[in-house]
Order: structure tokens, then C-alpha cells, then sequence
């Protein structure tokens, strides 16, 4: 049943599109979502959200973050092209011959170069942003502008929602990080009835993509004795990666224990933490699986969650997914299912 109800939530948070910096897109519908089961649901001077469930003092947080991935108008050519920048971290070489969506309701392409003109070096070239536009079929700049485009606009891949021929496996855009939204408000209608130890803080967080900084907010304001950060990792279950040199994490194997993360100041599990998460999954009987990203440029909230305020024991649980911050990211839902019942099952356990 959870993991069909995961699975329709995660939908209908795909319908709306939240680059980092247009949370607020987003934001007033979760709110909506869970204003019925919790009453003190608001948003912080950052802008993120914020439902907590009364405890006894001690304070749990877990936060999940609504942004994603895509791109903002920077200007306008006078034949009605949008030239655009990167928001949060999209390959280059994934960009071209793109469709796209124009605030939510305009179709676009992200244009390129006809290969028949290609010379031997740019048929290879990866041509980066400010190299490219997108294309939404305005023969001007007044044009554009009267379609309601300007400097500003926010645009995402057009990705729709797919399943596999296993229906468990389902690919879209934005998996990082709505499947994390689809379980936060899933566990905040599952307890909203229920007692609690610890104040719970369910956060539904800014502009992760573009540096942690919903987080530090939160973190500065709530100072949570514990922090966990709900979010997406890698998958190593293809042909071009080392499963066991690099990413030794499958679809379907479970939730992931990320233990350590970032490429230059790392960010470590505190030890406490992964004791909560390990006796938490044991009662569920969750299977974990456990990754180090140490010395990748790969971090989660849990890094800012850790230092901020008085500092908090923190740590992060991951969906594994394949190719990241691409239109056709791709999980299992049972890992999702995995997740959700390991964090159920910590709240009840502290």
C-alpha cells in the first residue's frame, strides 16, 4: 500500500516545476498536503518549510529539499531566442537538442547548430550554456515578451514520468529530490496521530542544488539535537561504473547508509546517528546498503545540518538512483518504501 501511495505523491509533485530559487512554486502545495495533520506548519525567514509534531524537548529533524535542476533566463535576443544559464549542477554534454518547459507552461528546445554544417571539431564539441538558447518559437524579442518570457524565467526538462517494463523501476526528472518530498509527507500523515519523544522538524528545503543553504538556515533557527537529510545518491549497477571501486550501491537493494560525503571538506555520519538508522532498519527489517563518497563532489544537506547552530548529530539516508542530474533519473520504488519505513521506524524507537 506505501509503496503505491509513494508512488502517486511523487507524481503529482513532478506536475510542478521548482528550480532552486522557485521553491515557492512548490512550497504552498506541499503545504497544503500536510496542513491537515499537522497544526504548526509554517515558513522560516529563508523560505523553507517547516511542519513540526510537539515532543518532549529534544529535537529531530529531517529535511528533504524541493528544488531541482534546470535553467534561468538571462536574456532575451532581439529574434526572441532565451539565453539561459545552468541552475545547480547539469552536464554540459546532456543539454542539446533538449525539449524543455518555460515557466511551467511554454514548450522550448534547446536549440543546436544543424549537423550537416558541423565542422570535424565540432562534432564533438560539448558546448556549454552561455553557447547555447532555447528556441520557444518567437520570431522577436516583443514577441517573447508578450508570451509572458523575460529575464527570470525558469525552465526544466520536459520528462515525463515513465515506468519500465517492472513497474518498480521508474525514471523521470527531479527524482533527486520529490521522491525525498513523497516520503516526508507520507511519514507526517503517519504520525500525525501518534505520540512522539523528540519535537519532530519534517522540512521541506531550499536551494540545496545551489549550495546547502536552505539547510543552514534551518539549522541556525531549529539547532536539532539530530539531523537527518533525506535525499538521493548514486547507483553503481550499470556498465560504466565500478561497482566495486566507486559505487557499490544497486536499485532494489535498499535504502543507503551515506556515511561520508564531499570532495574537499568532507562531512562524516556521526556514529550516533548510524546507530539510530542501523536499529531502526533491524526493526523493520529494512535491508541498508552503505557508501563512502569521500573525495567526490557529491554532499548533502547533513553537511550544513552538522556544523549549524550549536551543531547537531547528523547523517543521511539516500535513495540510490541512476544517472544523476539528467531528464531520465531512475530509481526502484521499493528503495523509496525502504527509506519511509526506516525513518517511521526511528521516530517510534526515540
Amino acid at each position: 500500500m506505501m509503496k503505491e501511495q509513494l508512488r502517486s505523491t511523487f507524481k503529482e509533485l513532478l506536475t510542478l516545476h521548482a528550480i532552486s530559487g522557485s521553491e515557492e512554486i512548490l512550497l504552498p502545495y506541499i503545504e497544503e498536503k500536510v496542513k491537515p495533520y499537522l497544526d504548526d506548519v509554517y515558513y522560516d525567514n529563508f523560505g523553507n518549510l517547516i511542519a513540526n509534531k510537539k515532543g518532549n524537548g529534544k529535537k529531530l529533524l529531517i529535511c528533504a529539499h524541493a528544488d531541482e535542476i534546470g535553467f534561468l533566463v538571462r536574456n532575451i535576443t532581439k529574434d526572441g531566442f532565451l539565453l539561459f544559464a545552468k541552475v545547480g549542477g547539469t552536464p554540459d554534454k546532456i543539454m542539446q537538442a533538449r525539449k524543455v518547459i518555460v515557466d511551467g507552461k511554454l514548450n522550448g528546445i534547446i536549440g543546436i547548430r544543424p549537423g550537416h554544417l558541423h565542422t570535424p571539431e565540432e562534432r564533438t564539441k560539448i558546448y556549454q550554456a552561455k553557447e547555447c538558447y532555447i528556441d520557444i518559437g518567437a520570431s522577436s524579442k516583443e514577441e517573447a515578451l508578450a508570451m509572458g518570457v523575460n529575464i527570470g524565467s525558469t525552465a526544466v526538462f520536459e520528462s515525463d514520468y515513465m515506468e519500465l517494463n517492472n513497474s518498480d523501476l521508474i525514471c523521470s526528472r527531479a527524482v533527486d529530490d520529490r521522491i525525498g518530498c513523497a516520503i516526508l509527507i507520507e511519514l507526517i500523515k503517519e504520525i500525525a496521530a501518534k505520540p512522539v519523544d523528540y519535537d519532530v522538524y519534517f522540512v521541506f528545503g531550499k536551494q540545496e542544488e545551489v549550495g546547502l543553504k536552505g539547510a543552514r538556515a534551518v539549522g541556525n533557527t531549529i539547532n536539532p539535537d539530530i539531523a537527518i537529510a533525506l535525499d538521493t545518491t548514486l547507483s553503481g549497477d550499470t556498465p560504466d561504473v565500478n561497482f566495486e571501486n566507486e559505487v557499490p550501491l544497486a536499485l532494489g537493494a535498499g535504502a543507503v547508509c551515506l556515511l561520508s560525503e564531499g570532495a574537499t571538506r568532507g562531512g562524516f555520519m556521526d556514529r550516533r546517528v548510524r546507530t539510530l538508522i542501523e536499529e531502526a532498519a533491524a526493526n523493520c527489517n529494512e535491508k541498508l546498503q552503505y557508501a563512502s563518497f569521500l573525495g567526490y563532489s557529491l554532499a548533502t544537506d547533513a553537511n550544513e545540518l552538522s556544523v549549524s547552530g550549536i551543531g547537531a548529530a547528523a547523517g543521511t539516508i539516500a535513495i540510490p538512483r541512476r544517472y544523476s542530474h539528467t531528464p531520465v533519473e531512475l530509481m526502484n520504488i521499493n528503495d523509496a518504501v525502504s527509506a519511509y519505513n526506516i525513518l517511521l521506524s526511528m521516530i517510534s524507537l526515540m
